[in-house]
């Protein structure tokens, strides 16, 4: 398991503690750390700057001659060949001596006889993504001068944990800050749902209903349904947090819910509501001959063991493992329903283990996740939906409508958790 320091820091404030105090204390307590990574992609000065002027390169159709400023003196020459590259944007400016991934150093140059005193980059060059769309343009908020590894937070510390399976609890930051919090005397800070804004008139009853076929395949599954939400791309804090536990950012829907999967430990999937046939998501076995295409673009033909999720017509997921293409959110989606469920840990194995299909979800599903914890899950995830999007639309200037979530969440709940007494002795539990 890799996990960010920075993002740690969200639920036990580790400031004056080490990373080498943090790594023997969380050896200490049973979750050994196999290694430490330090990320720090850029060196040198590679900071906002702004774009005075472009003109035509007098030797190069497709090259421009640009005045940057950097907000440190005099304006910089600039020799860019990106189509986007005008007058009046905010850009990422590499200057001389400052190195970028993949060990590429920034010099003085000479292009087509006019002197270049920097880069202008994109997203390709700083490594955030693999696309080159031209060079990136910041908002207009950011200051000149600032540290790009900043606003993007490109810098971090992961540790990489070797979690034993009976420690599933420490599958979330949560779970790991809560050990953390108790071994070092602070204090839990959990993300509070009381303060997520939803809409009393918008109600999950009225977009899906939930049926449980047997009780011993889940005991628990829980749909709220948002709409006006918009997939467009998270938050550069979310992205990076994602990226540095492995995961590959897609969209604020999907990303969402890898976001608080990471955070909690419980899996989560969104589906796009104009795909469930009959506003029905019921959970139930696999009948006899029937297949399911999955989001990683197989088909596979299921057993009559396998728990699915299906609508009034098709499974639509295998439980646990993996959602199925057919309702899967795309660029066009604008109303979700968020899926958080307890599925039964032994047979999710058996199917995971049959597709040799081992997932991020299966991982956790197998190994159990906390069933009482499921309401707050679908609340977080559509609490962080609303707050990454207003965040985007402020700062990208997006023509978008804000997310609306249902006031309550349709829960299916069987066999509701039976809390254990434990008895002890408060001397012995003292002097452990």
């Amino acid at each position: 398991m890799l996990v960010s320091l920075r993002w740690l820091n969200e639920y036990i404030d580790l400031s004056g503690v080490s990373v080498e105090e943090i790594s023997k204390t969380l050896t200490s307590i049973g979750l050994e750390v196999e290694g430490i990574k330090h990320i720090k992609p850029l060196k040198g000065d590679v900071v906002a700057g702004k774009i005075l002027s472009a003109v035509q390169h007098p030797n190069a159709d497709k090259l421009r001659v640009c005045q940057v400023d950097i907000g440190k003196g005099e304006a910089l020459t600039i020799v860019c060949g990106a189509p986007n590259a005008r007058e009046g944007i905010k850009v990422v400016v590499a200057t001389i001596g400052s190195e970028l991934p993949k060990d590429f150093k920034i010099k003085e140059s000479k292009i087509r006889g006019e002197k270049s005193f920097g880069m202008l980059c994109s997203e390709e060059e700083l490594g955030l993504s693999g696309g080159h769309d031209g060079i990136i343009e910041l908002p207009d908020s950011v200051a000149l001068g600032t540290p790009i590894a900043t606003h993007f937070h490109m810098e971090d510390t992961v540790i990489e944990i070797g979690l034993t399976p009976n420690r599933s609890d420490c599958l979330g930051l949560i779970g790991l800050a809560r050990d953390l919090s108790a071994k070092l005397g602070k204090t839990l800070k959990v993300p509070d749902d009381k303060k997520i804004v939803t809409d009393a008139s918008l109600k999950s009853a009225d977009h899906i209903k939930v049926a449980i076929e047997n009780a011993d395949d889940s005991n628990r599954f829980t749909a709220l349904y948002m709409s006006d939400v918009r997939p467009i791309p998270s938050p550069s804090w979310m992205q990076r947090r994602l990226e540095f536990a492995g995961m590959r950012p897609i969209n604020i829907i999907v990303d969402a819910t890898n976001y608080v999967m990471l955070e909690s430990g419980q899996p989560i999937h969104a589906y796009d509501e104009r795909d469930i046939g009959g506003k029905t998501l019921n959970v139930r076995r696999a009948k006899e001959g029937e297949a399911l295409k999955t989001l990683d673009g197989q088909e596979r033909k299921l057993a009559t063991g396998d728990i699915v999720i299906a609508d009034a017509q098709r499974a639509i997921g295998v439980a646990g493992v993996m959602g199925g293409a057919n309702s899967e959110v795309k660029d066009d989606t604008k109303n979700i329903v968020i899926e958080v469920a307890h599925f039964n840990p032994s047979l999710v194995r058996k199917t995971s283990k049959r597709f040799a299909l081992h997932t991020e979800a299966s991982h956790r599903f197998e190994r159990g996740i906390d069933v009482e914890n499921i309401a707050w899950v679908a609340r977080r995830v559509a609490g962080l939906i609303l707050q990454a999007t207003e965040e985007q639309r402020k700062e990208l200037k997006l023509d978008i409508p804000a997310p609306r979530i249902a006031g309550a969440a349709v829960d299916q709940y069987p066999k509701a958790f039976a809390a254990k007494t434990i008895e002890l002795r408060i001397p012995r539990l003292q002097a452990i």
